[in-house]
């Protein structure tokens, strides 16, 4: 029994949501090749926000630009990036914010979205 908790500790590490680490690290570099920012407007900043703070904790969150603490590694944990998700969600429908800001948080929401397995469409 003490071989499968220490298996399962071993994959959590390596797990972000429903996705492996190293998924969501792919997402994000495929993210950074495109040949101008430009390309991916402001909602492939906001999931490129979301992969970032997905697989650092201590990065910004996409959602207010909030720090995590340091050196926290992936967020794993699904309440955490649910919140963060729906954060982004309400963000995206606050008409009181500017067209840019909105598609910032759809893409964040939507990158949020693929890393709990909402939905099977990377951003």
């Amino acid at each position: 029994m003490n071989g499968d908790s220490e298996t399962l500790d071993t994959e959590a590490l390596h797990t972000v949501g429903v996705r492996s680490a190293d998924d969501v690290r792919e997402a994000l570099e495929w993210l950074g090749t495109c040949s101008r920012i430009e390309e991916i407007g402001p909602g492939g900043r906001g999931a490129a926000a979301a992969y970032r703070w997905a697989l650092d904790g201590s990065a910004p969150r996409p959602s207010d630009g909030a720090l995590g603490p340091r050196d926290s590694g992936p967020v794993a944990d699904r309440e955490r990036l649910g919140a963060e998700e729906r954060a982004a969600l309400a963000a995206a429908h606050d008409t009181a914010r500017s067209d840019e800001e909105r598609d910032f948080a759809h893409g964040a929401a939507q990158a949020l979205g693929w890393i709990l397995g909402h939905t099977g469409v990377r951003f």
